[in-house]
């Protein structure tokens, strides 16, 4: 079957991206070199983030991630998707 995507806004700028379209929120499935940056954006423009493992290079970047999540009070998940699976819990509890 074909899709029509045309109603959909393609960007390769995340700053264009974030002041044209209103938003609630935002999945970051980019390299994770850029993880932190878009994060950051993101929230600074006051959108939650849902952000694909891992999180960042370094915990510098984490904790940048993390203190615009606080300054901005907005949401800030890590899609760490194993944490769920049977398999996975297990071995945590």
């Amino acid at each position: 079957a074909d899709y029509d995507f045309s109603k959909y806004n393609l960007y390769t700028d995340i700053d264009e991206m974030l002041e044209k379209e209103e938003l609630d929120y935002v999945d970051i499935a980019l390299p994770t070199y850029l993880h932190a940056e878009a994060t950051v954006k993101a929230l600074n423009k006051g959108l939650h983030v849902l952000c694909e493992k891992p999180m960042a290079l370094n915990v510098e970047e984490c904790r940048t991630m993390i203190e615009a999540a606080e300054e901005n009070n907005r949401k800030l998940m890590i899609g760490q998707c194993l944490r769920f699976w049977p398999e996975d819990r297990k071995s945590v509890v």
